[in-house]
């Protein structure tokens, strides 16, 4: 499968979930994005506003800096244009960055694997999905936020793994 398949898969899953999908440039790279809210009552009365960004890095370029631009471009446009109350007050954004490449390398599949961003409000769940084999890393656990680890894994097992027919390496 080629990264535009899997993107594509992606967001045919996300859409029949119930997420807004759209096709953006965040960080001046195009990206599909996937976003809606839940707010279930085990989250202490907690609205979350989950948003999934899938992004194809051609083969090579998936290292840290780009893939961490990833993450702050998403953040940073979600915080931006994000409605109702401001972020940490009874609110939060859930970034899941997916980088969609060929033939990762072991770094790439580290990056994912390790829990990312400590900032008041905002978790931020990366993820690596090597189109060519459909390796899907991303951290085992949160090191903040933990309550909603489980809810995230699972978005992730659904929209991103069982859509493009990959497997986990980890979590």
């Amino acid at each position: 499968m080629t990264p535009q398949e899997a993107i594509a898969r992606i967001g045919q899953s996300t859409a029949h979930g119930g997420f807004v999908t759209s096709n953006d440039v965040i960080g001046g790279a195009p990206v599909l994005v996937a976003r809606t809210s839940q707010f279930p009552l085990r989250w202490f009365a907690t609205k979350l506003y989950p948003f999934l960004l899938a992004g194809k890095f051609p083969p090579g370029t998936a290292t840290t800096d780009p893939l961490d631009g990833l993450i702050r471009a998403g953040v940073q446009d979600r915080q931006g244009n994000k409605s109702g109350l401001p972020v940490g007050l009874q609110t939060g954004l859930a970034s899941i960055p997916v980088a969609v490449t060929e033939h990762a390398d072991s770094s790439a599949h580290v990056w994912a694997a390790t829990p990312h961003g400590r900032k008041f409000g905002v978790l931020t769940f990366p993820v690596l999905l090597d189109a060519a084999t459909g390796e899907v890393s991303h951290p085992p656990r949160l090191v903040m936020g933990g309550v909603y680890s489980g809810y995230l894994k699972e978005m992730v097992a659904k929209h991103v793994t069982t859509a493009v027919g990959g497997r986990a390496t980890n979590g």
